[in-house]
């Protein structure tokens, strides 16, 4: 089995299919919404901002992340990093107050995924300081790998996700500004952005149409993306905060890169 991800296509059509389809495949039925007044379609400032916003992860390297996915009955919380270069990613699941989840000061519940294989291992030991940085993988643990299949789970979609934020070179900002791309909201933290539904060039008449389950960008002025939420097909809300950059590398797990 090998855990090297082929390098992301660009351009429209890998906006729809990295971070529409990701979400759709797990969704039975679009929620589909009112657009607020306010909401409209992009101008030419904004689809150039817009366009840019997954490159920059990419120039970025490695990012921190928080993600929380809050379900009807209960929330999973991850915390680490995602190495944008490697397509790379290392989160621990952060315990919940119900104890749903593995507690901190007995075990680490690790996940590291690829954009084509996840791996799970639960680990003796208390969580580390991840704003320390990127910890280091232990050629001991035990890791269980299975195919990332995003239409399997609100986690790996979630993960999938995260994945599709980065690509090696800026979008198509004419095509963003042909499609159904919303803006949604100007905040001192930046433009909230709601991304197209196909790969379709949008009719210049009608009124918007904000859909729950198409993922949004809030992107800062200067082009980076600092959070990304979405609806999944159980109603359950992924939001993931990006942190800083980190000039490290996400490990691989030495099961993962021999191919065993």
């Amino acid at each position: 089995m090998t855990t090297s991800p082929s390098r992301p296509a660009t351009g429209l059509r890998r906006v729809l299919a990295a971070l529409v389809c990701v979400v759709f495949v797990i969704s039975t039925a679009a929620c589909t919404t009112s657009s607020e007044e306010d909401a409209r379609r992009l101008t030419t400032s904004e689809s150039e901002l817009l366009s840019a916003a997954r490159f920059r992860n990419y120039d970025a390297g490695t990012r921190r992340i928080d993600v929380t996915i809050a379900g009807p009955e209960t929330s999973t919380e991850l915390t680490g990093y995602y190495d944008f270069l490697d397509h790379a990613g290392l989160v621990q699941v952060v315990p919940t107050d119900d104890g749903s989840t593995v507690g901190a000061e007995e075990y680490t519940n690790y996940v590291w995924w690829t954009t084509s294989v996840v791996g799970e291992a639960v680990v003796e030991g208390a969580a580390p300081d991840w704003e320390a940085g990127i910890p280091a993988v232990d050629p001991a643990w035990e890791w269980e790998f299975f195919e990332m299949d995003s239409s399997a789970s609100t986690l790996l979609a979630t993960l999938a996700l995260v994945s599709a934020t980065g690509v090696d070179r800026p979008d198509n900002p004419q095509l963003l500004a042909q499609s159904d791309a919303l803006w949604l909201d100007s905040t001192e933290d930046g433009v909230w952005f709601q991304l197209p539904s196909s790969d379709e060039i949008a009719p210049a008449t009608g009124q918007p149409v904000e859909r729950a389950t198409i993922p949004r960008f809030l992107v800062s002025d200067d082009g980076v993306i600092q959070r990304a939420e979405v609806t999944l097909a159980d109603s359950s809300t992924a939001t993931i905060v990006f942190g800083a950059s980190d000039d490290g590398d996400v490990p691989l797990p030495d099961v993962a890169t021999s191919g065993e």
